[in-house]
């Protein structure tokens, strides 16, 4: 694991050297890119999830509170947020992105985020299928997202109401699915744009697999979804019930969702988050749908 973090890392490090190397050929105006100053912190005590939990809120520089900008919420912020945070001010350089509010979502710790993660991404409570222990937490952690921090961010930035983007990876990118399945049953309506990395769908026995049929049902604000899984994970656990669960959702017909599923060829589980997060963030932000 430590080496595959290693490599992770490493890859990164040398596509933004690459990036800006010739960053100022790509850039009309160069004054018009986005410049990110540190970003404000704050902690906030959740009601439902009964933690504390550390929130980091990327804005471009010389922000104010009369710009409208689309708002990304950031799952696994303790380990994502010090890769991503640096990857969109790069991709906003090159005129891939648009000035956009990173807010990052974190533990007290990453040790504490491996544990507290499966507390609070996952739902319903575990099976003994699942041979893991999880409460299913994820709809406590829902409320806190959509009752107590997107209303911080609310009162504090200025942000487009239909640019609230959420994403996440593994757990992450299940608890994302399963934000997306409590907006189709209509008991929540803060997030309607989702990029999900590897999610577990085989989580208590292919759960959000209901997803397809509710869309068949859905009709109001326009959903999109990005997805995304490496070419070099399980094909039975990891590949192939995403490609089907896309191929349901397509099947529906549905005119109210726009969705993308990736099959990232030589790519593992942990290397394929960070592709699909910002292939995510081009199709769902961009007017071109990122192609």
């Amino acid at each position: 694991m430590k080496n595959l973090l290693l490599t992770v890392l490493l890859c990164f490090a040398f596509w933004a050297v690459c990036c800006t190397s010739g960053i100022l050929g790509t850039i009309k105006d160069p004054t018009k890119a986005m410049r990110y100053i540190e970003p404000d912190s704050v902690q906030i005590y959740s009601h439902y999830v009964k933690d504390t939990f550390q929130i980091k809120i990327h804005v471009p520089d010389g922000y104010s509170r009369q710009d409208t900008l689309p708002v990304v919420y950031l799952l696994d912020g303790n380990f994502f947020d010090p890769m991503l945070s640096v990857a969109v001010r790069q991709m906003n350089r090159a005129g891939k992105l648009p000035p956009l509010i990173l807010v990052s979502i974190r533990y007290a710790s990453l040790e504490r985020m491996d544990s507290l993660r499966v507390r609070d991404y996952l739902y319903p409570a575990a099976i003994p299928s699942d041979e893991m222990t999880a409460p299913g937490g994820g709809k406590k952690f829902l409320d806190f997202l959509e009752k107590e921090l997107t209303r911080y961010i609310g009162k504090s930035y200025h942000s487009e109401p239909q640019s609230n983007v959420l994403i996440g990876h593994s757990f992450g990118g299940y608890f994302t699915l399963y934000s997306l399945l409590s907006y189709l049953e209509m008991e929540s309506g803060f997030f309607n744009r989702f990029i999900s990395a590897s999610p577990t769908l085989w989580y208590n026995d292919f759960y959000l697999n209901q997803i397809p049929e509710k869309v068949k049902n859905y009709q109001g604000e326009t959903i999109i979804l990005y997805t995304g899984v490496g070419g070099l994970e399980n094909q039975q656990w990891s590949i192939s019930p995403l490609v089907d669960f896309n191929l349901m959702v397509a099947s529906s017909g549905s005119p109210w969702l726009r969705t993308k599923n990736v099959v990232f060829s030589g790519l593992d589980h942990m290397d394929v988050a960070m592709v699909t997060f910002l292939k995510g963030l081009e199709y769902i932000l961009n007017e071109n749908g990122g192609k």
